[in-house]
C-alpha cells in the first residue's frame, strides 16, 4: 500500500505546486491548470511502469517488497535464479501473483522487465507465460476449469508437478490456479493436464 500512497501523494503535491505557480505568474489560467493535471496524470502512470524506488531502496527479502507494493496474505513464494514469484490471497477464493527481481538485493519489477505471453489450452482455459528479461527465469500461471469430480494432475515435460490452488466452485465445475517455475522454455516444452499434452511454444 505504501507504493500506491507515495504515488498519489507525489501526484497531489506536484499538481498543487504547479497550480500555485500558474496562479502566481499567469493569474487564473484554466488551460494551463488542465494541462498540468494531464501532465501529472501521465507522470503518475509512468511511475507505475518504471518504479523509481529501485534507485534508492534496497529490499532484503521478497516479503519486504510485497509489504511495500501489495496487500493481502502471502500463500507461497517460488524462487528462480534471479527472481521469485509471490502468490497471495486478496480475499476469499481470490488469488493473484507478483514477480520480484533479485539481481543482488530484491527490487520491484518494472512493466518492461517482464515479457508476457498467453497460450490457450482448449477446454481447460489458458496459461500465462512470464519471461523475466535479462535471465532465463520463466513463470507459468494459469486458471484451469475442470469438473468438480476430477482430481487435477498437472506436470511438465520434466515431470515437475505444478502447484495447485482451488479458487472457485460453480455448476459442477471448479476453477483452479496453477503455477510453476521453469528455467527457460524450449521449443518442445509441454505440460500434461490429466495426461493430455499441451505444447506452450
Amino acid at each position: 500500500m505504501t507504493y500506491i500512497f507515495i504515488r498519489v501523494a507525489f501526484f497531489v503535491i506536484i499538481f498543487i505546486v504547479t497550480v500555485i505557480l500558474i496562479r502566481k505568474y499567469k493569474k487564473n489560467n484554466k488551460k494551463l491548470i488542465i494541462l498540468s493535471f494531464m501532465f501529472c496524470t501521465i507522470l503518475g502512470s509512468f511511475s507505475h511502469l518504471i518504479p523509481f524506488e529501485n534507485c534508492f531502496i534496497k529490499f532484503n527479502s521478497p516479503e519486504e517488497v510485497f509489504d511495500y507494493i501489495g496487500s493481502g496474505e502471502i500463500i507461497d513464494i517460488i524462487y528462480g535464479k534471479d527472481s521469485c514469484m509471490i502468490v497471495y490471497s486478496k480475499g476469499e477464493n481470490t488469488f493473484s501473483h507478483t514477480i520480484i527481481l533479485k539481481p543482488e538485493k530484491y527490487k520491484i519489477a518494472s512493466y518492461f522487465s517482464i515479457k508476457r505471453e498467453s497460450v490457450y489450452l482448449e477446454k481447460y482455459g489458458d496459461i500465462k507465460i512470464y519471461n523475466v528479461s535479462g535471465c532465463s527465469d520463466v513463470y507459468l500461471v494459469g486458471y484451469i476449469i475442470m469438473k468438480d469430480n476430477e482430481e487435477p494432475t498437472i506436470e511438465d515435460i520434466n515431470n515437475i508437478e505444478f502447484n495447485v490452488i482451488k479458487t472457485n466452485e460453480f455448476n459442477n465445475t471448479i476453477t483452479i490456479m496453477v503455477y510453476s517455475y521453469v528455467e527457460n522454455i524450449s521449443d518442445d516444452y509441454y505440460i500434461l493436464i490429466n495426461g493430455e499434452k499441451f505444447y506452450l511454444k
